[in-house]
């Protein structure tokens, strides 16, 4: 099965260690994204899986009204949970703990 290929413009998801977001999911799509290494050993662009989250309205200042999210491990942890529809109509809490390549996610639900 092919995968689909996310059109720009990329809004990419970007934390510093110890930063929070919090965001409610109105919608998602999954598919993959061209995106440039910064790790400065791959010099190369390279095709990744990326999970889109489109937000309700106030949960983003700026547009467009969603993030692509490229972590692998947030990704795991949020598709499941989408696809089951467990995120509708829930806030989330997004911690992100440490620097790429080993940044670590905490998920909480908030009122």
């Amino acid at each position: 099965m092919k995968v689909p290929v996310l059109m720009g413009p990329y809004e990419f998801w970007d934390l510093a260690s110890g930063e929070k977001r919090r965001i409610k999911v109105s919608g998602w799509e999954a598919g993959d994204v061209t995106i440039q290494p910064r790790d400065g050993i791959q010099l190369a662009p390279k095709v990744v899986p990326a999970l889109r989250l489109h937000l309700w309205p106030g949960f983003k200042a700026t547009v467009p009204n969603y993030w692509d999210i490229t972590s692998q491990l947030l990704i795991a942890t949020l598709k499941p949970m989408l696809q089951a529809g467990k995120l509708a109509d829930k806030t989330l809490e997004i911690t992100k703990i440490g620097m790429a390549p080993r940044a670590r996610f905490t998920l909480a639900v908030v009122p």
